[in-house]
């Protein structure tokens, strides 16, 4: 790394002063340019995933009745995308980079499972309530 000697530093002050008399003179040209730079982090972020399209694609329906048109489903997807199924789907971890090795893994853990046994059970007061139903099934030393 160079070192900073007083000539750079100077220099820099003469740009940053520069920069102070045009903002001075246009202070509209500075937020113009701060709202382009925002927009462009906007739009350079492609990674952004919609988990509710996502969400609505019915994987074990069609794994069950038609594994070529899921298989034809992903292929259709990006890799964020894919490695976002695995997760809302709970079909479990990778380290899969590569699409079609994603898809592989997907289909491959959708074979082995019939239902989605997480999104069945969803929420903690169904499974409160199956407890308790099993719990009072079971005789107690008071019923005896």
């Amino acid at each position: 790394m160079s070192t900073i000697n007083k000539k750079d530093i100077e220099s820099f002050g003469k740009v940053l002063e520069a920069l102070g008399i045009a903002i001075q003179k246009n202070p509209g040209m500075l937020t113009s340019l701060l709202q382009d730079a925002d927009s462009n982090l906007k739009e350079g972020n492609e990674d952004e995933v919609n988990l509710e399209k996502l969400s609505k694609i019915p994987l074990f329906q069609l794994a069950k009745s038609n594994p070529e048109k899921l298989e034809e489903t992903l292929m259709e997807l990006s890799t964020p995308e894919l490695k976002s199924i695995l997760k809302l789907n709970h079909l479990g971890g990778s380290n899969f980079k590569a699409r079609d090795s994603i898809i592989k893994f997907i289909l491959d853990q959708l074979k082995k499972r019939t239902t989605d046994v997480f999104r069945e059970h969803n929420s903690q007061s169904d499974l409160t309530a199956s407890v308790e139903v099993r719990n009072s099934s079971v005789p107690t030393e008071n019923d005896k």
